[in-house]
């Protein structure tokens, strides 16, 4: 299983902000679709927080782990391949209910 370590996950009504720390700047960034993409296969990367839905992503309990999507286009967030190394891409697809796509949310120690 693919995890993800967060700093935090901020509540915006029932949305949740996806709270990254940028090491190098220590500057506060969110987890970003590029462009607000619309198509299997979107990039994801962290952003500056424009307060807009492209960086507002639902968090959905799946069994044991979690489904996470964007607010604006619906589409979840998946490992490429299922892949589980480092450098693996991580990026926006239809929903297809699979292990690429489970995510596991724990506290940043």
């Amino acid at each position: 299983m693919f995890k993800r370590r967060f700093n935090g996950l901020r509540k915006t009504s029932r949305r949740t902000l996806l709270c990254v720390a940028a090491a190098a700047a220590l500057a506060l960034a969110v987890l970003d679709s590029v462009n607000c993409g619309q198509f299997d296969g979107t990039r994801t990367d962290l952003w500056s927080s424009l307060g807009n839905l492209c960086q507002e992503w639902d968090v959905t309990p799946n069994g044991p782990h979690y489904t996470i999507s964007n607010v604006a286009n619906g589409m979840v967030l998946d490992a490429e391949n299922c892949g589980t190394a480092n450098g693996t891409v991580v990026r926006q697809w239809a929903q297809l209910d699979n292990v690429c796509q489970q995510w596991n949310i724990t506290a940043a120690s």
